[in-house]
């Protein structure tokens, strides 16, 4: 009876003994909202920020804990190898601070907009700004991330090659943002030259009248595609349609490709929609998007109101229009 005892109160033993081990290294994640910027294209976010460069994660530093300055969650600390900038100068090392970290043993507290934790050894491309000075448990030069859209992880870096020589992915997504911090107002996107309205109608498989609303933000859930140059999606919203193809009920975005962010400044090409403006757009549906592409697929509706149907908007609104539907088959 008694090494029946001893027996039973020693499996217990391992048992708690194993359970004290699997709750001790279990990771715990607090998870913490923050008020940040979502930018709405490419520009505003490269304008927002005062360094965009190509960095390595080398190791983790340390963990400050709140201290009263700054916000209140952990910092960790990286030291950083940066191959290049491509806005901004400075230092070809630094360190670089994740907003999130752990609490104690093995709990965490992570922004939700921030819970991408930093990888040793991974190369990324980064979007970001050195601390303030008031934040006294950072250095003045420690660059600051707060939210996941400042850094993309660059998969198969290879360290041997230069940032041209990367593979496709990687050049596309370097190029898209280098484009916008060079100001690349047009892009050859290989279009046909269309010289009539007739040749405009027919090239198209979609003829809408459509109302801008805010663009959609650049969290990963966007359907944004992987190329070089920028895009700003809007969702579908259409406020008179001329023109309808078979796949249009599968239709959830507007993409505008090549967009001109300077069109003030310099008109070619195409500008950014203006919210709350309309447009009569030429298109061509793809999967869940329609693709506008040149100027040729956008043409403002000056004084259009969005309170009253088509039939009754001005007669020059419905003359610019006819003269476009006139060739529909």
């Amino acid at each position: 009876m008694k090494k029946k005892l001893i027996v039973i109160l020693s499996i217990i033993f391992v048992s708690l003994v194993i359970i004290g081990f699997v709750v001790l290294n279990a990771k715990r994640v607090n998870i913490q909202r923050s008020d940040c910027n979502l930018y709405s294209t490419d520009k505003e976010f490269i304008d927002a920020c005062e360094y965009v460069f190509v960095g390595k994660i080398k190791n983790e530093a340390e963990t400050k804990q709140y201290d009263g300055t700054g916000v209140d969650i952990p910092y960790t600390i990286y030291n950083l190898e940066i191959v290049e900038y491509l806005k901004g100068t400075g230092d070809k090392e630094g360190r670089i601070c994740f907003c999130g970290g752990k609490l104690y043993l093995n709990t965490w507290s992570l922004y939700s907009e921030n819970d991408e934790i930093l990888q040793k050894n991974k190369y990324y491309l980064f979007f970001t700004n050195k601390a303030n000075e008031a934040n006294k448990r950072l250095k003045k030069d420690d660059y600051i991330l707060y939210q996941n859209q400042q850094k993309i992880l660059l998969e198969e870096y290879d360290s041997s090659k230069s940032l041209s020589a990367q593979n496709q992915s990687i050049s596309q997504t370097i190029s898209r943002y280098k484009n916008v911090i060079d100001k690349v107002m047009e892009y050859d996107l290989g279009l046909p030259t269309l010289e009539t309205v007739e040749e405009i109608v027919q090239a198209y498989n979609t003829i809408f009248i459509w109302t801008a609303s805010e663009s959609l933000d650049r969290s990963n859930e966007n359907p944004k595609e992987n190329i070089a140059i920028p895009q700003v999606f809007y969702k579908i919203n259409i406020t008179e349609l001329l023109k309808e193809t078979e796949s249009l009920k599968d239709i959830r975005y507007i993409s505008f490709v090549g967009v001109n962010y300077w069109y003030d400044e310099n008109p070619v090409g195409f500008g950014v929609p203006k919210q709350n403006h309309t447009y009569l757009l030429f298109g061509n549906a793809s999967n869940d998007t329609i693709k506008i592409e040149s100027r040729q697929q956008i043409i403002e509706l000056v004084g259009y109101d969005i309170n009253k149907e088509y039939s009754k908007q001005t007669d020059e609104i419905k003359e610019i229009v006819q003269s476009y539907i006139d060739f529909l088959d």
